[in-house]
């Protein structure tokens, strides 16, 4: 029988989810505000973008042996006030340090928003369900992303950034207050269940961490699988359709909503196929292949119709979106003790591609152009030959996936309970 109350549970812990990435990616549409605004050059808003990638990355080991220690309820609300203060703080910038520094913020309270609900879900559902729940909270990071696009764009419009952010800000204030109000940490039943692991020392907790292999293999895995949206959907993408297919700027922009689609959708997917066909390396090969194929059609077959176009940035979306399945073989593997601090190790391999591979590729971009940028465009084979390293990732993410991860999912007897 189906439960509703660790259902609204897990709901309302993902709320900080869908806040973070609808910031994450929000700065590309105030981007023109802020550059004069703010007179920043291109170079110095890249520089103020990636701020968020830096702190959010490395508080990841951080953030997991906090909610470990101290709760997902506690850390939650902490966390989407920090987020809410950021927003505010960005609002009234007027300088560079300013807005630098309120992305940083930004970047270390959202970096609990993906382990917390993953650690109640540790503690409220069974565990045969855990890979299909990561990747239905992925799939509302997703929604927030298409949020922080388009409506906030038209928000943007009537009633200028600043104004936009406010409001963003009292929304983060506003959500605080009900997550500190409806989550709870774990069933009544199990509060005392947990006393012994939850008192595990820090450094013990990360010794038992990286002293098991396979969390090195998933950490791995889920940087090929998350590494190609870095490059893509979150920085080159439009840049690309544009120059690529010859779409104006508002066409290339709906072009990327389509590999957002497809997180959406591949998350709880793939997450379910895992369980389905009881593998996850059979999952994760499954979307290596996936990604591997929807981008040699995209950026190296020429002359495909836009329905092509559409269902290959669809299909990317979903095959990155199997990087859920990696936190389903974490969460096979390692004791609840801990699980939240191997919860971060994961995430920081996973959104690490932002910091790895975005200045690589750029860097080939403009080895590639030196000869033609003078007139500030890109030409397609500019981007045939810095994205060979996405087929490169996931041919590593095939190999290491068939000869080094070993399959960590059990049998599990039923559960009738959510």
């Amino acid at each position: 029988m189906i439960k509703v109350k660790p259902i609204l549970i897990l709901s309302i812990a993902s709320l900080l989810y869908i806040y973070e990435f609808l910031l994450r990616v929000i700065i590309s549409v105030v981007s023109d505000f802020l550059l004069v605004d703010l007179q920043l050059s291109i170079a110095s808003l890249g520089f103020l973008s990636s701020l968020f990638y830096t702190s959010y990355t490395f508080m990841q080991i951080p953030a997991g042996l906090l909610s470990d220690q101290f709760g997902p309820r506690r850390i939650l609300t902490t966390a989407m006030l920090t987020c809410a203060l950021s927003t505010l703080l960005f609002s009234l910038s007027n300088s560079l340090s300013l807005a630098g520094a309120s992305r940083l913020m930004l970047g270390f309270g959202a970096s609990f928003a993906y382990c917390c609900p993953l650690l109640i879900a540790k503690h409220w559902f069974p565990e045969k369900r855990f890979a299909l729940i990561g990747g239905c909270i992925q799939t509302l990071g997703a929604l927030g992303a298409m949020i922080g696009n388009e409506p906030i764009a038209v928000m943007t419009e009537y009633l200028g950034w600043r104004d936009t952010m406010e409001i963003i800000a009292l929304f983060g204030i506003l959500f605080a207050a009900i997550m500190w109000v409806i989550v709870q940490d774990k069933p009544h039943h199990k509060q005392e269940q947990h006393i012994t692991p939850h008192q595990i020392k820090t450094l013990t907790a990360l010794k038992r961490v990286f002293q098991l292999k396979q969390n090195w293999v998933a950490a791995i895995l889920g940087f090929c699988c998350w590494a190609p949206m870095t490059i893509v959907a979150e920085l080159w993408g439009r840049t690309f359709i544009t120059t690529h297919f010859h779409f104006n700027l508002q066409q290339s922009a709906l072009m990327v909503s389509w590999i957002w689609i497809g997180v959406a959708v591949g998350g709880p997917l793939m997450g379910w196929l895992s369980n389905y066909i009881h593998s996850r390396k059979k999952a994760l090969l499954l979307g290596y292949v996936l990604c591997l194929l929807s981008t040699l059609v995209l950026v190296y077959q020429p002359g495909i119709s836009q329905i092509v176009i559409m269902a290959s940035l669809f299909i990317f979306g979903l095959a990155c979106a199997t990087q859920c399945v990696t936190f389903g073989v974490i969460s096979d593997i390692n004791e609840k003790g801990i699980i939240g601090t191997a919860i971060g190790f994961n995430n920081m391999a996973v959104i690490s591609g932002g910091i790895f591979l975005q200045p690589i590729v750029s860097v080939l971009l403009h080895h590639a152009s030196l000869s033609h940028f003078e007139n500030k465009v890109f030409i397609p084979s500019d981007f045939q030959y810095a994205f060979y390293v996405i087929p490169i990732v996931s041919c590593i993410g095939i190999f290491i996936t068939t000869f080094c991860l070993k399959e960590s999912l059990q049998s599990l007897p039923e559960d009738e309970t959510v």
